[in-house]
């Protein structure tokens, strides 16, 4: 392969990279309660809603079983997002 070659095909795929990091973004920002702005949200604050949303979700949940899950507090994000699954699942 020539180097322009090579340079055409690494920059498609990073085209490729960066089409499916910004759909997946969009996605977060449509799920993501928010006021609407005129303009469309920056990533870092997509993220920054989102990480806000999910410890007020898990707030919610926690109060809700009246704090049934043990040690929530010191627990790291996914750990307690697995928690709080598998007691979803236990729910009627």
């Amino acid at each position: 392969l020539t180097k322009k070659h090579f340079l055409r095909s690494h920059n498609e795929r990073e085209r490729q990279r960066m089409h499916k990091l910004n759909n997946a973004f969009q996605a977060l920002r449509e799920v993501i309660p928010h006021v609407r702005a005129e303009n469309k949200l920056s990533k870092i604050e997509t993220l920054t809603l989102a990480k806000n949303y999910i410890k007020s979700l898990t707030s919610i949940i926690l109060n809700m079983s009246n704090g049934h899950f043990p040690a929530a507090e010191g627990m790291g994000g996914v750990t307690l997002i697995v928690i709080v699954l598998q007691h979803i699942k236990k729910l009627p």
